[in-house]
């Protein structure tokens, strides 16, 4: 069991417990200095912000672009 399947049975394992945690915590695959949180669906979520995606806003630009490089996704004109 390699890869996938082992974080897929960990992730169960852990989801299984009891008391049940929230979640797990995790380094991105693609960049070791992104975390990552899988949140289980038990746990309620309040939504504090909620943005549309703007090409006019660099963050989410900056975001998209790096995301399209990393997949080798094209982007719409105004993306770019």
């Amino acid at each position: 069991m390699f890869g996938r399947d082992l974080t897929r049975h960990c992730s169960l394992a852990i989801h299984d417990r009891v008391p049940a945690p929230a979640g797990v915590h995790y380094r991105s695959r693609f960049d070791d200095d992104e975390d990552c949180w899988a949140i289980f669906g038990h746990v309620p979520l309040t939504l504090v912000e909620d943005a549309a995606l703007s090409a006019t806003t660099p963050v989410h630009r900056n975001a998209l672009r790096s995301v399209a490089a990393l997949w080798g996704l094209p982007l719409p004109r105004e993306w770019e």
